[in-house]
Formats: C-alpha cells, sequence, structure tokens
C-alpha cells in the first residue's frame, strides 16, 4: 500500500515488481489522494481511514489464509 502522492510511490511499485519477478504473490495498493503519513491523521479522514485499514486487513487475511 501506498499514497498517491508519496516520494516512495515509485519505490513501493518497483519492490512489488521485483517480488512478482521472484515469484512472490504480491498485492499492491495506491491509497488515492493521500500522502506519506496521512494515516497519521486518521482523525481528521475518517471514512479514509477507515478504508485504508479495511483494505490491509482483508490483505492479511487472505495472504494467511484466514478469510
Amino acid at each position: 500500500m501506498s499514497a498517491e502522492f508519496d516520494n516512495l510511490r515509485a519505490e513501493d511499485a518497483e519492490y512489488a515488481e521485483r517480488l512478482r519477478q521472484a515469484g512472490i504473490p504480491v498485492e499492491e495498493r495506491c491509497w488515492e489522494g493521500q500522502f506519506h503519513g496521512s494515516m497519521q491523521l486518521a482523525k481528521l479522514i475518517p471514512d479514509e481511514a477507515r478504508a485504508y485499514h479495511e483494505q490491509i486487513m482483508a490483505a492479511l487475511r487472505r495472504a494467511y489464509g484466514t478469510g
């Protein structure tokens, strides 16, 4: 998961691609309209933060085979 306005977004995408090339399953997501550190402001953007958190938890459940 990266943010749309994150200086590290390109590196995140490159890392995900390198993992794919190595045969490692990857789910890559971009948090549209947000910036690096947005989750620190979750109280100011509760709907977006909740959606972000739900996406992360769903991905972890899929990765660990628990949902």
